[in-house]
């Protein structure tokens, strides 16, 4: 299989409630299980980050309609990259809402996204950022969780 891993960044329309989060979740999961789909949501003060793990073609497919979605602006693809193994296998969809946690966490994502967009030229290297940021929150959540 072609594995691939895709990072996106981009700014909610308008913040969604803790609901509708669950409501994309819920959404999400089966059409992902049937596209071989994993991967995590983070949303932060007003920003989405997602890594889509699965196949090429149909990783690019989501993210097309991600980007048509009228939830999203200014939607910008950080990191696409073939993987050899997936970061999340059994996360159909997995989300971490930032702003239900410390402070310190939700303030990351935007300082993030605006580093980004100021700088209008998003690298290799943003996306390195972004799955590093989405690494250390995923660690620090099965850390806290033993």
């Amino acid at each position: 299989m072609d594995l691939s891993q895709l990072i996106y960044i981009s700014r909610a329309t308008s913040p969604p409630t803790r609901e509708e989060l669950a409501e994309i979740v819920a959404q999400s999961k089966p059409n992902n299980w049937r596209q071989s789909i994993t991967g995590l949501l983070l949303y932060g003060r007003g920003h989405y980050l997602q890594l889509l793990e699965g196949p090429l073609l149909e990783v690019a497919e989501l993210y097309t309609r991600i980007s048509r979605d009228p939830r999203h602006d200014q939607v910008l693809p950080l990191l696409l990259q073939p993987a050899t193994r997936r970061l999340f296998p059994e996360w159909k969809m997995g989300v971490l809402n930032l702003d239900a946690g410390p402070v310190e966490d939700s303030k990351r994502l935007p300082l993030l996204m605006r580093a980004i967009y100021e700088r209008q030229d998003p690298t290799r290297h943003a996306g390195m950022l972004a799955l590093d940021l989405i690494r250390a929150f995923v660690d620090r959540k099965h850390d806290s969780g033993r």
